[in-house]
């Protein structure tokens, strides 16, 4: 399963708190990913302090970023924590 732009909703649409944002990836993480699942939960067009304080909080599965199009796509993926 893949979950995409997380971020994007909760910190834009649901105007979330860093607290809350990584709690709800970790729900979705912990819920909704099955094993080497992997979740997309940032996408960055251009730098990004709000999507870059986020990822350092979280503590669970392994974080990676990929290059899409133009834009930075931020990670994690379930079974390599």
């Amino acid at each position: 399963m893949r979950l995409s732009t997380v971020l994007n909703y909760s910190s834009e649409i649901l105007e979330m708190k860093k607290r809350e944002a990584v709690a709800l990836i970790e729900k979705f993480y912990c819920n909704n990913l099955n094993y080497l699942g992997e979740m997309v939960y940032g996408y960055k067009c251009s730098y990004s302090d709000e999507i870059d304080a986020i990822c350092k909080n979280i503590s669970f599965g392994r974080k990676l970023t990929r290059k899409v199009d133009d834009g930075t796509a931020t990670c994690i993926v379930k079974g390599c924590d």
